[in-house]
């Protein structure tokens, strides 16, 4: 079966601590690690290494996990945010948000709501830029209009 480690594209993080919000989600869903692995296209055996922290989980298994149970990516990596998806689903007129209308905007907002892959990687390249600039970004926004911004908890 494809889709476990093969293909890490996961960022080096604890993968016992991923593994365990893996095993999270599954016994959130009441399901069995055969019936999850089923429905992810995954043996049991490489679901039960990666909830243990022995394997890393691939694009695909990632991939599968948000396409089929809506899990939350940002959870399983930073345990922030909920465990599941919010369903909302952002347009490209949603560059309006940012006053700032442009096409490279307006690009970026369809791949982010139109491709898993983009969003997860923009996701990934957004938490290290933060965590080495959040000072700098903060300074940035407060000199600007919008004078507030996600919480502390959002953020990291």
């Amino acid at each position: 079966m494809s889709g476990g480690y093969q293909e890490s594209v996961m960022p080096n993080m604890e993968l016992k601590e991923i593994g365990q919000r893996l095993k999270l989600v599954r016994k959130s869903l009441a399901l069995r690690q055969k019936e999850f692995a089923q429905k992810v296209n995954i043996s049991v055996t490489t679901l039960s290494d990666m909830e243990t922290g022995k394997s890393r989980a691939g694009f695909d298994f990632l991939y599968n996990i948000v396409k089929t149970f809506n899990v939350n990516l940002y959870y399983i990596f930073f345990e922030k945010g909920e465990m599941f998806n919010d369903n909302k689903n952002y347009s490209i007129n949603d560059a309006s948000i940012c006053d700032n209308n442009d096409e490279d905007l307006q690009e970026l907002l369809w791949y982010l709501s139109h491709s898993k892959y983009v969003k997860f990687n923009i996701l990934a390249w957004f938490r290290k830029f933060y965590n080495q600039e959040e000072v700098a970004i903060k300074q940035d926004l407060e000199k600007g209009e919008k004078k507030s911004y996600p919480k502390k908890e959002r953020m990291n």
